[in-house]
């Protein structure tokens, strides 16, 4: 897609990471965050969960997958300005992914977070809108959509 966001962004140690987003990592991190897909969208998320996709996003790139770097030696690059761009470029690729592959639902979010950053709504008052636009099963445990696996022995 030529209109892409930018995300890109350099570690501490001066690398090149490049985060992209596919649906084998959206689906897991809804599995693991026990959110539905279709409340997979940056201004949903928090920092720890940008980290999460800033890392799983760059375990394709070379460097994680040719070194076997760690989540945790990976985080460790992330000290200073660092940070901020990670969990940037991760919103990014998000919000890429979305335009790439999400559903109308999200498409609808991603509009409504653009319109009120233009209104100059601030970050809170914004979160809270589109989580009542999301609507019950945003990213919390209680909105599981994703079905847990069967304990051996009790499948049909």
């Amino acid at each position: 897609m030529d209109n892409e966001l930018n995300t890109k962004f350099t570690d501490q140690r001066g690398r090149e990471r490049d985060v992209r987003i596919t649906v084998a990592i959206a689906h897991a991190f809804c599995r693991e965050h026990r959110a539905k897909l279709e409340h997979f969208v940056p201004c949903l998320m928090d920092s720890a969960q940008l980290l999460d996709l800033a890392y799983a996003g760059t375990r394709r790139g070379s460097w994680v997958t040719a070194h076997g770097e760690t989540k945790d030696e990976f985080f460790e690059a992330l000290e200073g300005p660092a940070l901020a761009r990670s969990q940037e470029a991760a919103a990014n690729a998000v919000v890429n992914f979305t335009l790439r592959c999400g559903t109308e639902m999200q498409r609808r979010m991603l509009q409504a977070e653009v319109a009120l950053r233009g209104d100059g709504v601030a970050e809170a008052e914004i979160v809270e809108r589109l989580t009542a636009l999301a609507g019950p099963g945003g990213m919390s445990a209680a909105s599981v959509d994703v079905p847990e696996p069967e304990a051996p022995g009790n499948a049909t």
